[in-house]
């Protein structure tokens, strides 16, 4: 049987037993040792057809699945015949029937038919369902499951424990083993077997460590992950894979490693980029496409070490990579470059918009052309690759206007004034440029458009200036705040629910409603902005994680040179991974102090479900433009305790939905 199905089976036959419906008014009802035993015992043939022969008679029903029972009382076998493709579910689904039979529960081959195809339908192998799985088919509740397992002799005594750590020292002894692990009523029973198969000291010692991980088990016994795998796979016991540790692992190498792995693809690229050939394969590799853990690694290791994936990641390269030339050039680093080909997009590209708009008004047959806002050409200037390999002059970035149909036709390649036929007396700048001096135009002026305060004094904070406003503030964040631990949260003081009183006349609210207090929270885009940028650096600091690779909020376009554009449905703004740990950081940013916050849709879901390992914080920062007076204070998930872990709830909402006619 175990050949088609792990220990699961019995699991599942055991629960349907326990909880069958009608046990108390059957005749003979069969108990969950009884059931256990004769499963354990039952060996499972599959035919490409089965025949029946009655008074002489050959019976074939061809194209028809069944299964037939032959009860021998101690070596039980249940043929299963179909002529069709032979699938694990497939040949416990049609013996279904057959082992219901040998329970003697006939009335749980429907119950039983069904619980194993829900189990199909969830995309489970056969070789791996958990108790998880089982509860839910079921319909159980986790402790009523375990309470069943509790029952089985093989969970008293820990038997069923000892196989798979006996298969690593005697495959043979533990196949013995296999086959009896219901006959030993408790631990005492199951030591005296064992001594009397090997050295004692062994034998306590295996015992000892039957309620130890798997890891240090075998760690204890001095035997390679790869080696277990292999005995309990000659057992048909489930093995361990470690894909998801992997994965986990290998993101947190990634995210500290890929900076000096874009360089080396970048500077790979060089010569192709001078000789002005597409970048596509160099733009398609600096995502990292195909580094990946290599998949044997999942059954034979336990951890990724730092020199093996660096000797992987340099094999992957050696790979990938075209030949460097002798006389490639020497480039300069790739994020200063980044930030400067922003920068040179942010200054240049209203002023050359400017200059366009004049031509055009001069040449009015000409076709109307708008360039397009700085992050657009940005986002469009990296899908190429040209923002990594030398910082974008006036006229490279005109050129390629000009080539994306953002320039007009008959207009010169030029910002010359002179050479478009302008008058040399030069216009107000626009609005929103990023070069010009914070608070005031060349003359004096205040500079048309938002502004915010930032240490006292006005900047601008249009569209095209929120780069600059991310530079300005992640660079002025003091020594204190660049130390505050990123995962010491905030311990709150549990707060007395404010009482739900009736609304004032004139207010506008309904009776019984919460009032909150006034929010200070300004959530437009310069506040949210400048609350990511401070914790982009912060985080930088903590971890040495760079922002391109943990900054995932819509809001990195306007933090990070040439970024392509987050997603805010994720439910938090910035991921770090650390080891075998993932942390979620959702940023709340004030121009106070209010300690107030607002939790959207997805920040809600991904708070309230979080996988293991997976831990969700909220980053208040208050006074954010206010250098002086800012502070960095992490605070718990308010579902990870009972009480939303001591926040005070100041407001209720409902969103209802009508269903009209």
């Amino acid at each position: 049987m175990t050949q088609y199905a792990g220990p699961w089976l019995l699991t599942l036959v055991a629960a349907l037993v326990e909880f069958d419906e009608e046990r108390a008014s059957r005749t003979e009802p069969v108990t969950v040792a009884e059931s256990t035993g004769l499963l354990r015992r039952c060996e499972v043939t599959v035919a490409d057809e089965a025949v029946v022969w009655i008074a002489g008679h050959r019976l074939t029903e061809n194209g028809t699945d069944r299964a037939l029972l032959h009860p021998h009382p101690d070596r039980p076998c249940v043929v299963v015949g179909h002529s069709g493709p032979r699938t694990g579910w497939r040949v416990l689904r049609t013996a279904a029937p057959a082992l219901a039979a040998l329970i003697r529960a006939p009335y749980l081959a429907d119950i039983l038919w069904e619980a194993l195809t829900r189990l199909e339908e969830r995309g489970l192998k056969t070789d791996d369902v958990s108790e998880e799985n089982l509860a839910d088919v079921l319909e159980l509740r986790q402790h009523q499951l375990r309470a069943v397992l509790a029952e089985r002799a093989s969970q008293r005594s820990g038997s069923a424990r000892l196989v798979p750590l006996l298969a690593c020292l005697d495959l043979d002894l533990a196949e013995e083993l296999q086959q009896r692990v219901e006959e030993f009523p408790d631990r005492a029973a199951l030591l005296a077997w064992l001594t009397a198969r090997t050295a004692a000291p062994d034998a306590e010692r295996l015992m000892r460590l039957l309620d130890d991980d798997p890891e240090r088990q075998l760690r204890a016994l001095s035997v390679t992950l790869a080696a277990a795998n292999r005995a309990w796979r000659a057992l048909s016991l489930p093995q361990i894979d470690n894909t998801d540790r992997h994965e986990r692992q290998s993101a947190t190498w990634l995210q500290r490693n890929r900076p000096a792995l874009a360089e080396r693809i970048r500077d790979a690229h060089a010569d192709v980029h001078c000789s002005g050939r597409s970048l596509a394969a160099y733009v398609r590799l600096r995502g990292l496409p195909t580094l990946a853990p290599d998949p044997t690694w999942h059954t034979t290791l336990w951890d990724l070490t730092d020199q093996l994936l660096q000797a992987h990641a340099d094999a992957w390269l050696t790979r990938s990579l075209p030949a460097q030339p002798p006389t490639s050039r020497a480039l300069p680093p790739l994020t200063e470059v980044r930030e400067a080909s922003t920068t040179a997009v942010h200054q240049h590209l209203p002023r050359l918009r400017q200059l366009i708009q004049e031509w055009q008004r001069l040449h009015p047959t000409s076709n109307t052309v708008v360039p397009p806002p700085p992050q657009e050409v940005l986002r469009a200037l990296d899908d190429e690759g040209l923002l990594d390999f030398e910082v974008l002059s006036t006229e490279a970035l005109i050129t390629w206007l000009s080539h994306h149909g953002h320039w007009p036709t008959d207009m010169p390649l030029s910002d010359r004034r002179a050479q478009l036929g302008l008058s040399p007396t030069r216009s107000s700048a626009p609005a929103g440029n990023s070069g010009m001096a914070a608070g005031s135009g060349q003359s004096g002026a205040p500079v048309p458009g938002p502004q915010v305060a930032l240490n006292g004094r006005l900047v601008p904070a249009g569209p095209d200036d929120l780069a600059a406003l991310v530079r300005e503030v992640a660079a002025d964040l003091t020594p204190e705040q660049r130390t505050t631990s990123a995962t010491a949260v905030t311990t709150l003081a549990p707060r007395v629910p404010r009482p739900r009183t009736p609304s004032q006349p004139g207010t506008g609210s309904q009776g019984g409603s919460y009032q909150a207090a006034g929010n200070d929270q300004d959530r437009t885009v310069p506040v949210g902005v400048a609350g990511e940028a401070v914790v982009a650096a912060w985080l930088h600091k903590q971890f040495g994680v760079e922002p391109q690779d943990s900054w995932k909020s819509s809001l990195r376009v306007h933090g990070l040179a040439g970024a392509q554009p987050g997603d805010d449905r994720l439910g938090y703004d910035f991921l770090i991974h650390d080891g075998d740990a993932a942390y979620l950081y959702e940023v709340k940013a004030s121009t106070g102090d209010s300690g107030e916050i607002i939790l959207g849709e997805s920040e809600v879901r991904r708070a309230s479900r979080l996988a293991p390992g997976e831990t969700y914080f909220i980053v208040y920062v208050s006074h954010v433009f206010d250098r002086d007076r800012r502070a960095i204070t992490v605070l718990p998930n308010p579902f990870g305790a009972p009480d939303l872990a001591g926040y005070e709830l100041v407001s209720t909402q409902l969103r209802l939905r009508c269903n009209i006619g």
